[in-house]
């Protein structure tokens, strides 16, 4: 880019730029605050065949946890009602608040070695989200 073109105007916040040439310690500095950047707005995916990715690691879901996390997904980082995660659970689990309980108990250490929790919004439902702050 030439000296006296304009500055280029960004539409993403995980976009950057810097006009040539830059030190290479600064241009190091620059992509580790975008990936850093990026990773906050990182999306778990679950596909067809069950399978969790959340950044670079993966975990195979059974029927019933890809039901439930669906549905997190439905709603990352926000509240999912306990009666929209019920209806994921098959019928044949009897006391369906206890096997929920119990889906969700088994369901975060599944998907702790992600970096996702579930957080329980104590009479509300449930929150899927990145660990950490």
């Amino acid at each position: 880019m030439e000296k006296n073109v304009p500055a280029p105007v960004l539409t993403d916040m995980r976009e950057d730029w810097v006009r040539a040439p830059v030190p290479h310690q600064d241009l190091a500095v620059r992509i580790a605050m975008l990936r850093a950047r990026a990773a906050r707005y990182a999306v778990p995916e679950l596909d067809m065949s069950g399978i969790l990715r959340f950044r670079t690691r993966s975990v195979v879901l059974s029927p019933t946890e890809r039901a439930l996390v669906a549905e997190l997904l439905r709603r990352f980082r926000a509240l999912t009602s306990r009666e929209d995660l019920l209806v994921c659970l098959p019928s044949k689990d009897g006391d369906t608040s206890n096997a929920l309980h119990l889906h969700i108990m088994r369901l975060r250490r599944r998907i702790a070695p992600l970096g996702l929790v579930i957080k329980t919004l104590w009479n509300q439902g449930y929150q899927l989200g990145p660990a950490g702050p």
